[in-house]
């Protein structure tokens, strides 16, 4: 029977699939027209299917033919379709149970992201490596419990030895003999060495026999274990006439051995202290398990020794059965003289099974003698074992061949196929036998492992200068997995995966390779073009790499390797992460690995993920591919070919080339998808064109036609290089492709000398800046609160976006992620008390930027606990009924209704408590004890029975808004004694003085140790007399008290019960008088003005305001004063209560006659509103009367029409009366339509007045009621008496003059007749004989021969004037320009006499003739003064 599967489509995987038994006919005879399919016959495609007669056992696919020859590399592949049971979840090429590791990309996160390109870097999970025994931080120990994995070896490794059979042998009374037998995994090895107990090698134990087999099928037994044996540990004390049973382990027991110890030997202590004989009895009963009856042996043992004894009795030739074993101890004495103390240790059970060869496993065996060299457990045996070849089918030779093991794809292989050369111990031949994977499943693919293998063998250098394997394997399966998992876990090492193509298996390896294939916008789906990009930020820019290092016994060992950036990102989170490689055992390889981790993190940034059309089917996981895309902004420009003339390419789109710019392009060529690179011929001037030249002909093989794919760009950077890491089928008829970012760089140890090249055609996504996050709490109608966080950010300039990613995450790890297409954001619901990394991307064309992030720390505006303030605390003495004296401490607090838990600790503490610290004194102990919870109070709370003399250490501790409570180490807390009763009162403590606005208010902390009577105030220390000094007594803490002096001394008494009074508690005080205020603020009103102060400070009880000689008190810091029209001056003084302070600086006002029009406005507004009201009710037809007559008064009170108020009002008139007839008093105001009366004894006007129509006349001012300063007028000439003293205002008129005329000031402010004596005169402009002319500059100093006189600043020399003048007698001075002359006479003794005159300097001085002593110049020198004045004109 053979199978037949016809696929309709082959891109739904629609099949029909038959069984056909097998008939000897050709294949056409079941399917016709078989030239239009594509046939595979178990994988294979076939020529000329018409003619293949299918056979029992073989399977076909049959699918129609895809146009291009790339499927028929792809579709080894095709055989999926047929084997959907066997791998269901094929996605055209790669299976699910690696697909979802592996094919999308392999990405771990451990403290920070580390992106794989195509293989699992980190190869083992955490949970994995600690189940391994063999891998740990110290030497594997000895399994000793069963089930567990049988290892297998590739390369070296040190097993966790497997515990197989343990019996201690007794030789005799004094010598005894530990037989070991250990496993170390499947075999074939090569070698086992480095034998070890511990870390002691085992040459350095005497009386040791170590046997080691290498675990072939045909190897020989150990020779001290000729037979099974097992030891039963029972070490149970027997007790005289108490038997003590126990029965073997096995049913097929043929001897048994009962050992029995006396660990204090046998002895009997005579007289003298020497030991004589003593003999003990025993007997050793055995029966078989279910029987009745027993065989006993009798024995005795005479010694006298306190050496321990240890004897074996061997019971053989037992018919194979289980056996019940009975001791009974007969005389076994232990007394002050005799010692005879018996244990039953051991129960061995021997199996004559004969000696077990145990085929295929790794065994070693130890016979040591069991001495002070052994510490008395299972010795923890070690080794290292090496296994250096496995077998491989060589399908080009067709046979097998051996490569090395610790080479991870040729390991990947057997672990697959596992093949073994075995003999054949009937025939003596060597066979192989696999009982893997069939060979035959490894053919199609055979050239992908072996040059895997290669690349792993290639010898590189290494930092020392030495040369070594790329990869090497080092490891020891001894854990559970599937056989496929193992095998991917030994490629991943050689940067492999395993790949099934149907019922073949492939690998694939991250190396260098070539492009395969171009993607441009004529072969994807525009909009399914979809980009992200992994920030740098966000990488680990470090990593941790634990391996298991040869060097160090293949113990875990680690290292870090940083990359540069580590170093120049100081400011960014350690986010270090951790590799774990398994199979590495060389520093050098796991160094390589954390390089090119790093390399990777660094260097493929991008993942992009496209639709294309469906010849795209081609591709393979881990192909590499180029692509040139608008959206991606990769490349100038790609489609498909619309023309090829000669050198001359036709594309289908519009390009702009630059001026003198290198191009090149990219055809992938249809009919072989061969690639063909050209350079394009370039431009002198910015050209925009669909016709394009390159400079080098095409070959006759290799022209490109019509619909052929190209891509358009920068020389270099024509396409970008990606690795597809994803196919999968997209819809009908399309593949969706995943790819990552190539780079060659990273497979170099030293990547960073490779550049970073940027293949955009236009500036990148540029990514957001300034974010700024802030915390928003709200809460809804039912007192819920929510907490938020409002994102904002920016975008530079000229940069492009669609759209935004807001990322949120607490942990780092765990991101959670919205979309917005504003600059800010709302993250709501958030935990108000968890801190939140939030990151932004900006997202254009699908494609994100790399981000920007920030940190918050949130609150959830939680309202902490108030904290509690002026804790106080005493001691209160009680007596109970009983008389016992009981002492408490009462603990209060503030503010009011404050609840709080009170904790408490002594300063001493229990003795068992007591804990020493080095510097603590012993009485202070206490405070290092825990605090002891007293309970919860508001605002107080009472800790009752107190020990005397103890110090408390009291602590008040309040809750947040969420019921939770400070700690009390972190609580205020208060130090009180628990002082003991006396007589006598102690001193009050903590006297404090507040000062209040009237009162000064003392408080003191209670006196506890006595009844107190009363508290006694004073300023003096009388105690107990009624002096001036005496204030007042209180049975109270606190008390207001009246001073009188701003400084002095209070003194406070306790008084007891019985009259006795405490020293007293004094007190230095002294009350700072009142600040000075600054000057008030004025302001002038209609009829007065209004005062406004500096808020009066809390200490002061208000303050005096000065108008003129007037003084006002008032409480508050304004104040209205109403006054006659004039000037007044104002201050201010603040008062507390011991009197004024000083007064502030005065603020001048003039109050004016003049009411302010916003006043009259009012009116005006007042007035029109009763109109309207009035007219409103009229147009209503409100209900009218003739009269309406209000009276209020006592009219009942036969006098009470005397005293009463009447509102009288009728249709033309309407009267308001208040009378009192006994007084002949009447106040009444009457309104007609023609007049209105005010009438009544004072009339007294209180708000601002204004008489319309000149209505006061001369004859209605009182004669001298006009007084100067309430005089406000535009013109005034008619006064002819003393104006006397004019204050403020302004003088506006033509000519001011004196009574004789002499002196006068015109309307232009020209003054004549002045004499100006003293003073300044101050002006923007000074006339001088017509001139304006600016202050005068003037300068002075000393000056030197030769020196130059300084111009005032701002002056040049025509505007200044100057001179010089000698200091010196014998001096002197002059100027040329303003260069000083100095001329240094000297007195001679000679006479000269010239026509009667005597040469003086230059000056000729006449003198008669006499005798006369002569003064010439000499020379020039000396020093003196200068002056220089500037005077500007304008």
């Amino acid at each position: 029977m053979f199978t037949l599967i016809i696929v309709t489509n082959p891109f739904t995987i629609e099949k029909t699939v038959q069984k056909i038994n097998y008939t000897g006919r050709p294949l056409s005879f079941y399917v016709p027209d078989l030239n239009v399919y594509d046939v595979y016959k178990n994988g294979r495609l076939i020529s000329g299917p018409a003619s293949c007669y299918p056979q029992d056992g073989e399977e076909f696919i049959v699918t129609p033919h895809i146009g291009g020859h790339g499927f028929k590399k792809f579709f080894g592949m095709a055989l999926m379709i047929g084997l959907m049971i066997a791998a269901p979840h094929i996605t055209f090429g790669v299976t699910s149970m690696f697909g979802r590791a592996l094919v999308s990309g392999a990405v771990m996160i451990l403290g920070g992201k580390l992106i794989n390109s195509m293989f699992r870097l980190s190869q083992v999970p955490a949970a994995e490596m600690s189940s391994s025994q063999s891998y740990s931080w110290d030497l594997p120990g000895v399994q000793t419990q069963e089930g567990n994995v049988i290892g297998e070896t590739y390369g070296e490794c040190i097993p966790a030895p497997q515990l197989l059979m343990c019996h201690v042998e007794t030789a005799d009374e004094d010598t005894q003999y530990l037989n070991v037998l250990y496993c170390g995994g499947y075999g074939p090895v090569d070698s086992i060495s480095d034998i070890r107990i511990g870390y002691t090698p085992i040459e350095n134990f005497s009386d040791c026999q170590i046997e080691t087999r290498l675990g072939t099928n045909d190897q020989t037994p150990i020779s001290f274990f000729p037979d099974t044996v097992a030891d039963q540990s029972i070490d149970l004390t027997l007790k005289e006439g108490n038997p003590v049973t126990r029965s073997t382990d096995s049913n097929e027991v043929n001897k048994i051995e009962v050992a029995v110890t006396f660990p204090s030997g046998i002895y009997y202590q005579k007289d003298n202290g020497n030991f004589g004989d003593q003999t003990a009895k025993f007997n050793i009963s055995y029966r078989v398990t279910g029987t009745q009856t027993w065989t006993t042996h009798e024995y005795s043992l005479t010694r006298k020794t306190n050496q321990s004894i240890r004897k074996v009795y061997t019971f053989a030739g037992l018919a194979s059965n289980r056996y019940d074993v009975m001791v009974t101890a007969i005389e076994t004495p232990l007394t002050n003289r005799r010692c005879a103390l018996m244990q039953w240790s051991t129960l061995s059970s021997y199996i004559y099974t004969g000696a077990f060869v145990r085929p295929n496993k790794v065994l070693v065996a130890m016979r040591v003698k069991a001495t002070s060299q052994l510490n008395g457990s299972v010795p923890n045996v070690t080794w290292k074992q090496t296994r250096a070849h496995v077998w491989v089918y060589d399908p080009s030779v067709k046979k097998y061949v051996q490569k090395n093991a610790n080479n991870p794809i040729w390991a990947a292989y057997d672990i697959l196929h596992h093949c073994r050369q075995l003999k054949n111990i009937n025939t003596g031949a060597m066979e192989f036998v696999a009982d893997g994977t069939p060979k035959e499943r490894f053919t199609r693919y055979w050239d992908e492992w072996k040059d895997a293998a290669a690349y792993a063998d290639e010898q590189i250098a290494t930092n020392d200068g030495t040369k070594e394997t790329r990869f090497q394997f080092d490891a020891i399966f001894d854990t559970s997995q599937k056989r496929l998992e193992a095998a991917n876990k030994a490629a991943s090492v050689g940067h492999g995966v395993i790949i099934q193509h149907g019922t073949q298996l492939g690998i694939a390896v991250d190396k260098p390779g070539v492009m395969r294939q171009i993607f441009g916008e004529g072969r994807t789906i525009m909009s399914s073009f979809n980009g992200s990009f992994s920030s740098l930020d966000d990488r680990a820019r470090s990593v941790e790499i634990t391996y298991n290092d040869k060097d160090n016994d293949y113990k875990n060992t680690e290292f870090f390797i940083r990359s540069a950036r580590y170093a120049q990102d100081v400011e960014l989170q350690d986010n270090t992460a951790q590799l774990t490689l398994f199979g590495v055992a060389r520093r050098s390889q796991a160094y390589r690995e954390g390089m090119y981790l790093l390399a990777t993190n660094e260097r493929q940034l991008e993942t992009v993920t496209f639709s294309a059309d469906i010849n795209a089917i081609v591709c393979e996981y881990g192909d590499i591919i180029g692509i040139s895309h608008s959206v991606a902004r990769i490349g100038l420009a790609s489609g498909r070919i619309v023309a090829v003339d000669g050198n001359t390419i036709t594309l289908d789109k519009e390009i702009t080339l630059t001026a003198n710019e290198a191009y090149g392009i990219k055809i992938q060529l249809s009919k072989n998808d061969q690639i063909v690179t050209r350079d394009v011929k370039t431009v002198s001037a910015d050209t925009t064109t669909k016709t394009i030249t390159v400079t080098e002909v095409f070959d006759v093989d290799a022209t490109p036609v019509q619909y052929d794919c190209y891509a358009l760009g920068v020389v270099d950077k024509i396409v970008q290089p990606f690795r597809i890491t994803k196919v999968e089928q997209d819809g009908d008829e399309k593949v969706s492709l995943t790819c990552v970012q190539y780079d060659e760089a990273i497979y170099d140890v030293d990547y960073s000398r490779y550049p970073v090249i940027d293949y955009t055609a236009q500036d990148p996504l540029r990514a957001p800046i300034n974010l700024q996050l802030v915390e928003q709490a709200q809460q809804n109608y039912a007192g819920v609160k929510t907490c938020n966080i409002v994102a904002s950010w920016q975008m530079p300039g000229n940069s492009r976006y669609d759209s935004f990613h807001v990322y949120y995450s607490t942990d780092g790890i765990r991101w959670s992620c919205g979309n917005t297409t504003d600059m800010q954001m709302t993250i709501g619901n958030v935990d108000p008390l968890q801190g939140y990394r939030v990151r932004v991307c900006a997202v254009l064309d699908g494609i994100e930027s790399a981000y920007i992030m920030a940190s918050i720390s949130l609150t959830g505006n939680i309202q902490p606990a108030v904290e509690p303030e002026n804790i106080t605390a005493y001691t209160r003495f009680r007596k109970l009924l009983d008389g016992t004296d009981r002492y408490d401490i009462e603990v209060s607090w503030d503010p009011d209704n404050l609840p709080a838990r009170v904790y408490y600790k002594p300063n001493h503490i229990q003795a068992d408590q007591l804990v020493f610290n080095e510097g603590v004194a012993a009485d202070d102990l206490g405070w290092l004890g825990p605090w002891t919870f007293a309970g919860t109070g508001v605002n107080q709370f009472s800790i009752p029975q107190c020990v005397p003399g103890d110090t408390y250490r009291v602590a008040v501790c309040t809750a947040n808004e969420l019921g939770k409570y400070t700690t009390p180490d972190n609580s205020p807390h208060i130090d009180v004694l628990c002082a003991a009763r006396t007589t006598t009162p102690n001193t009050p403590g903590k006297l404090a003085v507040a000062f209040g606005k009237s009162t000064a208010t003392l408080t003191w902390d209670a006196v506890t140790n006595a009844d107190i009577a009363f508290y006694e105030i004073r300023t003096d220390t009388g105690a107990g007399t009624k002096t001036n000094g005496f204030l007042l007594r209180t049975n109270s803490l606190i008390a207001d008290v009246k001073l009188t002096n701003r400084s002095g001394k209070l003194y406070v008494f306790a008084c007891g019960t019985d009259g006795k009074y405490s020293t007293a508690a004094e007190l230095q005080y002294y009350k700072p008088e009142p600040k000075k205020p600054d000057a008030p603020t004025v302001t002038d009103k209609l009829g007065g003005m209004s005062i406004v102060a500096e808020a009066i400070p809390d200490d002061c009880n208000g303050m005096y305001v000065k108008i003129n000689d007037t003084v006002l008190f008032t409480v508050n810091n304004a104040l209205t004063y109403s006054c006659p029209a004039g000037i007044y001056d104002v201050s201010v003084v603040y008062s507390d209560l011991f009197g004024a302070g000083p007064y502030s600086d005065e603020t001048r006002c003039t109050v004016k006659v003049k009411v302010d029009q916003s006043l009259l406005d009012a009116e005006a507004v007042s007035i029109d509103n009763v109109n309207k009201a009035l007219k409103e009710a009229i147009d209503k037809g409100v209900d009218a009367q003739d009269k309406v007559i209000t009276i209020a008064g006592n009219l009942d009170d036969e006098n009470g029409y005397k005293k009463y108020s009447a509102l009288v009002q009728l249709q033309n008139s309407m009267e308001a009366r208040v009378e009192d007839t006994e007084k002949h008093l009447i106040s009444k105001i009457n309104l007609s339509p023609e007049t209105i009366t005010i009438d009544g004894k004072w009339i007294h006007v209180t708000g601002d007045t204004t008489f319309d129509n000149n209505v006061i006349t001369k004859g209605m001012i009182q004669a001298g009621a006009v007084t100067a300063e309430k005089m406000d007028v535009s013109e005034l000439s008619a006064i002819t008496e003393n104006v006397g003293t004019l204050k403020g205002g302004e003088i506006i008129g033509t000519t001011l003059r004196n009574s004789s005329n002499t002196f006068s000031v015109d309307a232009n402010g020209n003054i004549v007749g002045a004499s100006i004596k003293s003073g300044t005169i101050d002006g923007t402009n000074v006339r001088i004989n017509g001139y304006s002319v600016k202050a005068v500059a003037f300068v002075r100093g000393s000056i030197s021969d030769g020196g130059t006189i300084p111009l005032p600043s701002g002056y040049s020399e025509s505007e200044c004037m100057w001179g010089v003048w000698a200091t010196d007698s014998q001096t002197i001075g002059s100027c040329s320009g303003r260069t000083a002359i100095f001329y240094k006479e000297s007195q001679k003794t000679g006479k000269m006499t010239i026509n009667d005159n005597i040469i003086a300097g230059s000056t000729m001085i006449p003198v008669n003739w006499v005798e006369y002593y002569t003064y010439m110049d000499l020379s020039r020198g000396g020093s003196g003064s200068y002056w220089c004045m500037g005077v500007k004109q304008y």
